[in-house]
């Protein structure tokens, strides 16, 4: 089996084995898995068991829009949003239009590679749950719909997702730079949603990524908590010199959970050749040179979350004792 075969039957398992790891991976009294495995359909559950009251869930989507990013930052994303067990299709404006009249923080998830729409919006879903159920306070939370989906062999498609990443990262900057700057925000990725969740940071820092940068880019007025699983860029993307250097400068706090026995990020390199990265995901954030070493900048902790043990796949880190100081990260607690 290929390291890229070997990705893929890692980072995408099937629905079943997901229910099997849903029933084993918390076997020792860990909480949070509520509804791990929601899905969402009409009819099929009430809205008022999904979403909290008070809180809101929505769904931002690039899949639609063309990979490469126009010169006049002229970007429509589509938006749905969970009303009565249904997501119904809505309006960008709508969403910012009740951001600035319905004061609350803002969670942002971004997802990992190879998932379609509807697994996107049930791993959503999963995420969200475990983060209300630690809010004492209402929130709103939006995931952002890439465009994950495998379409070639998993080697080729793991290195043409890399320019993804660049214009994924540019679309959720435009949307983050929309909200009211006043309110609290969080954002939190997984692996490649990792990279995205960083890239948006660095422009809406003020940086550019291959080139491009934010039309009139206007700062967020209060920093930003991040939250990272198993990200799949360069240990070193935060450094002075590294592809993400800016990101911090908006940045509150981030708590990154790396895994130092997974298996995929140990092959990371692979991922570009040209430059032998080794994944923030499998040995931690750092930064050569620094004068602080991001080792021990006061913005920054880390977990190993090596009782995850031989895998990449997401849900096996929501019972990783780091995980739920991630989210109490993100809720700034």
């Amino acid at each position: 089996m290929s390291w890229a075969d070997f990705f893929h039957t890692q980072s995408n398992p099937t629905l079943a084995h997901a229910a099997a790891s849903a029933r084993s991976l918390c076997s020792r009294g860990a909480q949070g898995l509520i509804g791990l495995l929601v899905i969402v359909a009409c009819g099929a559950a009430t809205q008022a068991e999904i979403v909290r009251p008070g809180d809101s869930v929505w769904e931002i989507n690039s899949r639609q829009l063309p990979q490469c990013m126009p010169a006049d930052c002229s970007v429509r994303l589509a938006v749905s949003r969970l009303e009565n067990s249904c997501w119904q299709v809505s309006e960008e404006e709508s969403l910012i239009e009740l951001a600035m009249h319905e004061p609350m923080r803002t969670v942002i998830y971004v997802h990992g590679n190879w998932m379609p729409v509807n697994e996107t919006r049930t791993r959503a879903l999963n995420v969200y749950k475990m983060i209300s159920a630690r809010s004492a306070e209402p929130i709103r939370f939006v995931f952002f719909s890439w465009p994950s989906e495998q379409r070639e062999r998993p080697a080729r498609d793991i290195i043409t997702k890399k320019p993804l990443l660049t214009t994924s990262s540019f679309y959720l900057a435009y949307f983050v730079q929309r909200l009211p700057a006043e309110q609290p925000l969080s954002m939190l990725g997984y692996s490649f949603g990792g990279a995205i969740v960083t890239g948006s940071l660095h422009l809406l820092a003020g940086g550019e990524l291959d080139g491009y940068c934010l039309c009139d880019r206007t700062p967020p007025l209060q920093p930003i908590r991040v939250g990272l699983t198993a990200p799949a860029f360069d240990q070193y993307a935060l450094g002075p010199s590294g592809r993400y250097s800016r990101a911090l400068e908006v940045v509150d706090y981030l708590h990154n959970l790396y895994n130092s026995r997974d298996p995929i990020l140990r092959r990371f390199r692979f991922f570009d050749r040209d430059n032998d990265p080794v994944a923030a995901g499998f040995a931690g954030l750092s930064a050569t040179l620094a004068v602080l070493p991001l080792e021990t900048n006061e913005k920054i902790e880390q977990d190993d979350c090596c009782s995850v043990g031989r895998s990449h796949y997401e849900v096996a880190y929501f019972c990783c004792g780091g995980f739920q100081k991630l989210i109490a990260n993100l809720l700034s607690q």
